[in-house]
């Protein structure tokens, strides 16, 4: 045993507790803490798919890529479901181009998409429910019961034309990938000719 210090005072009092007392122990999560941290994680994660989904783009403004694509479906589908059911062959003729601009477009969509990091395979269900049409399609099927299809088909299809045009402008305007550019571009101009397809059908 090593004798004391001389010119150490020895300890008393607090400062003796103090050196006896056994160290603290380190702060650690209880498990509350844990599960409220697993639930702002899991929290976390999903706002950023759904960012992901309907990230806009690179200046974060304009329309969604996700939501035209979701609106070139929604057009698929309805000229697809209607189709056989126009009287005009003038109209009938207009829907059929519209069907293979449609399926054009769905395609090559899928290149520009990946720049945004979307991919159809894995967020179809997600993206198709930004603009799922059952309205429209309600009001279709009503139009072909009563028998006035072909008038409300022109009018409604010339429609969302122009909302589709509105809606690709903005984006052809605040998009800096290139590959949309150019799908843009095409398409725009594809659309404005259906439009005043329907437009002129409407008038009939």
């Amino acid at each position: 045993m090593q004798p004391n210090n001389p010119y150490e005072p020895e300890p008393t009092g607090i400062d003796y507790l103090n050196q006896i007392a056994t160290p603290a122990q380190p702060a650690v999560f209880d498990k509350k803490t844990k599960t409220i941290l697993i639930i702002a994680g899991v929290v976390g994660l999903l706002s950023l798919g759904l960012i992901a989904i309907t990230s806009i783009n690179n200046s974060n403004s304009g329309p969604s890529p996700a939501s035209l694509v979701a609106r070139l479906q929604k057009l698929d589908r309805i000229s697809t479901t209607f189709g056989d059911k126009l009287r005009s062959p003038a109209l009938q003729e207009a829907n059929s181009s519209l069907s293979a601009v449609l399926i054009t477009a769905n395609q090559s969509i899928n290149t520009p998409l990946a720049a945004y990091s979307i991919d159809l395979r894995k967020q179809g269900k997600e993206i198709a429910a930004l603009d799922p049409g059952t309205e429209l399609e309600a009001e279709l099927n009503d139009a072909y019961l009563n028998g006035y299809l072909d008038s409300a088909y022109a009018r409604e299809m010339a429609y969302q034309l122009e909302e589709t045009l509105v809606m690709m402008n903005r984006l052809r305007d605040s998009t800096k990938v290139v590959s949309m550019q150019e799908f843009l571009d095409k398409t725009i101009s594809d659309f404005e000719n259906l439009k005043k397809r329907f437009s002129e059908a409407d008038k009939v």
